[in-house]
C-alpha cells in the first residue's frame, strides 16, 4: 500500500523519551542480530522472495505485525523471557500514562472517509483543553476528531462531542503459531491507497 500525503495527517503528537515494547525490541534485536543467515532463515520460514522476508523481518523485530513463532524459535527467542521483557514494557508504559499531563501539539480531524486535516494548538495547550477545543469544534462542523498520542492512546470525539479514549498497552498475545502484537494506532490520520 502507498501513502497519500495530501490526504494524510502532516504532523503528529509526540512522547518525548518512550519507545512502545522498548525491552521486547532489544531482546529480540539481540537474538536476530546473532542469525545472520537470512537465505536460510527465509527458506525455514517457507518464504521464496528474498525481499519480502527481510521486509517481514524488519517488522517482526520491529513488533510491528505478527510474527510467527517458528521465526522467534529459529533465533532462539525463549518465550517466558520475551512475556517478562512485555511485562517490564507494560510497567514502562504505566508510568508514562501517568504523567500529569501530555500537550497535544495538534488533533486530527476526518473531513470525509480517508480524508484528513489537523488543527494545530497552541504551544503549551494541556490535554484536557486540547479535548475541550475538540468537542466543541467537533459539535460545531459536524467533523467527528482525535487526539492521538500514538503507540500511547487516542482520544476521540464524536460528532456530537462525545469523547471516548482508546489506549495501546504494549501487550503481546501469544497464540499456537503466531505472537500478535497489540494494534498501536499509529496508522491515525494516514490515507492509503493499494
Amino acid at each position: 500500500m502507498r501513502r497519500i500525503p495530501f490526504f494524510s495527517v502532516p504532523e503528529i503528537n509526540t512522547i518525548d523519551d518512550y519507545t512502545r515494547f522498548r525491552a521486547c525490541k532489544a531482546y529480540l534485536k539481540q537474538k536476530s542480530q546473532k542469525v545472520a543467515t537470512t537465505r536460510e532463515l527465509a527458506e525455514i520460514l517457507g518464504y521464496t522472495k528474498l525481499d519480502t522476508f527481510s521486509r517481514h523481518r524488519a517488522r517482526f523485530d520491529a513488533l510491528s505485525r505478527r510474527i510467527p513463532r517458528e521465526y522467534l524459535e529459529a533465533i532462539d527467542v525463549k518465550l517466558d523471557i520475551l512475556e517478562f521483557c512485555a511485562e517490564l514494557d507494560r510497567e514502562e508504559y504505566e508510568k508514562v500514562l501517568a504523567l500529569p499531563d501530555l500537550h497535544p501539539v495538534c488533533a486530527v480531524i476526518r473531513f470525509i472517509p480517508a480524508v484528513y486535516g489537523t488543527k494545530t494548538f497552541a504551544p503549551g495547550t494541556s490535554e484536557s483543553d486540547a479535548i475541550e477545543q475538540m468537542v466543541e469544534y467537533s459539535k460545531a462542523t459536524g467533523f467527528s476528531s482525535c487526539i492521538t498520542f500514538p503507540q500511547l492512546k487516542t482520544v476521540w470525539i464524536d460528532t456530537g462531542g462525545n469523547a471516548v479514549t482508546l489506549y495501546y498497552p504494549p501487550d503481546l498475545r501469544i497464540l499456537d503459531r503466531w505472537v500478535v502484537p497489540h494494534k498501536d494506532g499509529s496508522g491515525i490520520g494516514t490515507s492509503y491507497v493499494r
